[in-house]
């Protein structure tokens, strides 16, 4: 956000303003993604706590789906999310080296 407020009136940064722009539009993308899979976690690891809190004993008698406590395919969405900034991040950096040479 720094570089993008400098860019603006300097001719050495402003042709830079759309990558900048793109690149912060895809950072709070993936920002609010992490966060949300964060959330998710935490309440995650809230639920196994409670459940593990229960005495040994009773817990025979629960009745639970694992598969519905652990969803592998948000884990591989966060993980392709992640992919795709560590591509945009490469890629920033290319086209800045690019732009000094």
């Amino acid at each position: 956000m720094e570089t993008l407020e400098k860019a603006e009136g300097n001719e050495l940064l402003e042709s830079a303003i759309p990558q900048l722009q793109q690149a912060l539009t895809a950072f709070e993308a993936e920002e609010y993604k992490l966060r949300q899979a964060h959330a998710s976690a935490a309440e995650m690891l809230r639920k196994l706590n409670d459940f593990l809190s229960v005495p040994a004993s009773i817990r025979p008698i629960l009745n639970f789906d694992l598969d519905q406590l652990f969803d592998p395919q948000r884990f591989s969405d966060l993980e392709q999310s992640f992919s795709e900034v560590v591509l945009l991040n490469d890629a920033f950096r290319q086209l800045s080296e690019e732009r000094l040479a």
